[in-house]
């Protein structure tokens, strides 16, 4: 008597279009470059966006406008960013007054370092430093001002670069 296996009811899937390879591709490319960022050093003199040798790298290797790659990736930063926030005025984290001055800040900043980005340039790595602190510092008054928590602007909660979060040490591998 031959075993026969019991065939799978599903129909095998569905093509899948070239745009959506290349957007679960890109935010597969995304997760390992977050995870593998904070190895990135912050000792280079010119700066860039940190994904735009991964926007050139996938517009690259499928043909596509770099610019339609970059507005993929904005997109999907600005939705998942969005996602939290609305997460955050569900659970009572954050008033959606808050979620909305957190949106425009966002917006107030990332013009501003558009902005300076060329004078950074410039600056000696201890002049840079030292704007980066002011900023720091300038962001942190008004957070308090808003009663704004530290981890909805990106100020520490985890992201402190190499080793991990600030004042932790790397292990030593024995």
């Amino acid at each position: 008597m031959q075993n026969k296996t019991p065939k799978n009811s599903q129909s095998p899937m569905p093509k899948t279009s070239k745009t959506f390879k290349i957007i679960t591709g890109s935010a597969l490319a995304l997760t390992l470059v977050v995870a593998g960022g904070a190895s990135v050093s912050a000792a280079t003199e010119t700066r860039t966006k940190p994904m735009d040798s991964l926007v050139t790298a996938i517009a690259t290797r499928f043909n596509l406008n770099t610019a339609d790659v970059q507005k993929v990736f904005e997109e999907n930063r600005t939705t998942r960013e969005q996602e939290r926030l609305n997460a955050a005025v569900t659970a009572g984290t954050l008033t959606q007054a808050q979620a909305n001055l957190i949106v425009a800040k966002r917006a107030e900043l990332e013009a501003s370092h558009e902005a300076k980005r060329a004078t950074l340039s410039t600056l000696t790595i201890s002049e840079r430093k030292k704007v980066m602190e002011a900023e720091r510092a300038s962001l942190q008054t008004w957070m308090t001002a808003n009663n704004i928590p530290k981890e909805f602007m990106m100020m520490g909660g985890g992201h402190g670069g190499r080793g991990g979060p600030r004042g932790e040490k790397m292990p030593t591998i024995k």
